[in-house]
């Protein structure tokens, strides 16, 4: 009690790994700012060992990264290294036992005491971390559980307390959303089960996926005229003015998951303009090179809606043309160009 977390890793560091020197010098900048190279997960449940009892058990989960001009001075003091390339890792573990890359030793009450270690990718070492009393996991734990040693995209969460446990267990203050700018949890999870977006884990950090499909539906009543569908709508200027202003975009719409560009960009345009897809096939079309009408963009940046969460911003933009022989017939259709 009462030490503080980075003397508990650099005690771990001397012990385990038998460094005692110049693993702070060999670190990238990152590991001196607490916010980028530490996360505190806090777990309340009752006691697996003392019945009745209700534990509180706080997790420092530390991430220090070895500077690339750096590794040398750790290996000096027997922190080994594999190059990546398989005949290197062979070489680095031959004669040891379990596959391992390197070993140490310390003396404990007069014992010596082995200790193998070996390198793993990032994806399996996040599947060790321990989950506290999973044995008597609910449902909503067993979710988190598996969304958070996941890669990728996982299956939106059963229910809010579900997702609530995932954000806690990712180092996510889940009492800031309902404040201030930031949407509610429920809406959070209602975004996610209505697959508005998705929901994808990398390295223990949730990501929103959010895919869009703008639509330029172009029309070329005569050589020197190209004009491009958008939609008008009147807007107020500000809250509780009675002024208007007039707002126009692109056909709009997100892009369901298992959907390909095309059928999303035909489902855009029958929703917008009421009428059916295959109205829409009819009288729309592309160029003979059917993919220099797509074009596909990506953001990534921090959520304005939701606190702490990652979004990546996926638009795929699709341009059709109206066909000049089918254009008369547009009238008794929502599509009529001048």
């Amino acid at each position: 009690m009462g030490e503080r977390w980075r003397d508990a890793v650099e005690r771990v560091v001397r012990t385990e790994l038998c460094i005692k020197s110049g693993i702070t010098d060999a670190l990238t900048s990152s590991a001196q700012v607490d916010s980028e190279c530490l996360t505190i997960l806090n777990e309340t449940t009752s006691s697996p060992s003392y019945p009745g009892m209700i534990s509180v058990y706080r997790t420092h989960m530390v991430c220090w990264e070895v500077r690339e001009d750096q590794g040398h001075v750790l290996a000096q003091n027997g922190l080994h290294f594999p190059r990546g390339d398989e005949q290197d890792q062979d070489a680095l573990s031959k004669g040891m036992p379990f596959n391992c890359h390197f070993m140490t030793q310390r003396s404990k009450r007069g014992a010596i005491k082995r200790m193998y270690w070996r390198w793993v990718p990032f994806f399996e070492a996040q599947k060790l971390q321990r989950f506290i009393n999973m044995g008597e996991a609910t449902a909503d734990e067993r979710w988190a559980k598996y969304a958070f040693q996941k890669e990728g995209v996982v299956q939106f969460p059963p229910t809010e307390t579900a997702l609530a446990i995932l954000l806690r267990r990712c180092g996510i203050d889940v009492t800031k959303f309902g404040t201030g700018k930031f949407r509610t949890l429920h809406a959070f999870w209602l975004d996610l089960t209505d697959k508005d977006s998705l929901l994808q884990m990398s390295g223990g950090r949730p990501l929103r996926l959010s895919d869009a499909t703008v639509v330029r539906v172009r029309h070329q009543p005569d050589q020197d005229n190209m004009q491009v569908l958008v939609k008008e709508a009147k807007v107020a200027t500000s809250e509780g003015d009675e002024k208007t202003k007039v707002s126009r975009k692109l056909l709009t719409r997100r892009m369901l998951q298992g959907e390909s560009w095309e059928e999303s960009a035909l489902l855009c345009i029958a929703e917008e303009l009421n009428i059916t897809s295959n109205q829409a096939r009819q009288v729309l079309t592309h160029r003979a090179d059917k993919q220099s009408c797509y074009t596909f963009l990506e953001e990534k940046t921090e959520s304005d809606k939701y606190p702490g969460i990652s979004c990546l911003y996926r638009t795929h933009l699709v341009m059709y043309f109206v066909k000049p022989e089918l254009a008369s017939s547009l009238s008794s259709m929502a599509i009529q160009p001048k």
